[in-house]
């Protein structure tokens, strides 16, 4: 019997941005505001992926939330639900708030 495999989301009822469509949406700065701090593409990438740290790397952080599409090569793809789930990480990291306990 055939195993019922998800299938990627439909991207026309989530929407698709590219990692450099969602730089320029993440780190717009409208006049007479003060200067944002940036977000990066590698940035991005960790709170999506998650990442291994220390010195020898045998620590791991999991990704900050589960992501509408895979992005497990280079390229990055996100929904517009990822879109603003970047918007509020880089709030609460833009206000110095502890990015774990937020999401623990």
């Amino acid at each position: 019997m055939l195993k019922n495999v998800p299938a990627e989301p439909d991207a026309l009822g989530r929407g698709a941005y590219s990692a450099v469509e969602s730089l320029r949406l993440l780190n717009f700065n409208r006049p007479g505001l003060p200067p944002v701090r940036r977000v990066s593409r590698n940035t991005v990438a960790r709170w999506l992926r998650g990442y291994s740290h220390g010195e020898d790397g045998s620590r791991h952080s999991e990704p900050l939330w589960k992501p509408d599409y895979q992005n497990d090569d280079d390229q990055i793809e996100l929904s517009f639900r990822d879109l603003i789930e970047l918007r509020f990480v880089k709030t609460f990291r833009d206000a110095q708030a502890n990015l774990r306990s937020c999401w623990a």
